[in-house]
């Protein structure tokens, strides 16, 4: 190095370089720090993206529990009928849209079969219970 360089850097002139060589075990161990350092900042971002990620959520506070809402409570009917009758009977259809436009549901139907042939049917129906007002 020649006395220029070496006053560009910061040093006296005619005075040594207080660099050490690039080999020094010294500066090895601070690279290795750094890069531990540096691997250990990145692994902590990483972490905590996924867990914000893996939350849904924007990072914002969570929303506050809702107030628990008590279960539902239902009134059931059974609705038989006789087989014995044409597919397409406007009678029993008619009963049907009756019972839906009082809140009935239609949430299932049994047929009962004597000798493989369907005898009856039976629908199955529910509908929120009407509390009496307070």
């Amino acid at each position: 190095m020649d006395r220029n360089s070496e006053a560009e850097c910061g040093n006296a002139p005619g005075r040594k370089s207080a660099r050490r060589p690039p080999n020094s075990p010294h500066l090895k161990e601070r690279a290795l720090t750094r890069n531990l350092i540096i691997a250990g900042v990145v692994v902590a971002v990483a972490a905590t993206a996924a867990v914000l990620w893996a939350a849904g959520g924007d990072g914002a506070a969570p929303p506050a529990p809702a107030a628990p809402v008590a279960p539902a409570q239902w009134e059931h009917l059974a609705l038989q009928h006789e087989a014995a009758r044409v597919i397409g009977d406007a009678d029993l259809s008619q009963r049907i849209r009756g019972l839906g436009r009082e809140g009935w549901e239609l949430v299932g139907v049994t047929n009962c079969a004597k000798d493989g042939t369907t005898t009856q049917s039976i629908f199955f129906f529910k509908r929120p219970l009407r509390r009496p007002a307070d």
